[in-house]
């Protein structure tokens, strides 16, 4: 999940570079929201709290 993560951020990047502003606008989004996700996903489990 974290390479998804940081290709879909490379690609806002590179989108932003070559100055297509809707697209990395859209690739960031969508990579803060499965970071998010991802994230409290991770931070919910019972048992990495226990540990």
């Amino acid at each position: 999940m974290i390479p998804l993560i940081f290709l879909m951020l490379f690609c806002a990047i590179l989108a932003a570079f070559f100055d297509a502003r809707r697209y990395s606008l859209i690739f960031f989004i969508v990579s803060y929201i499965l970071s998010t996700f991802w994230f409290m996903h991770h931070t919910t489990q019972t048992i990495g709290l226990s540990l």
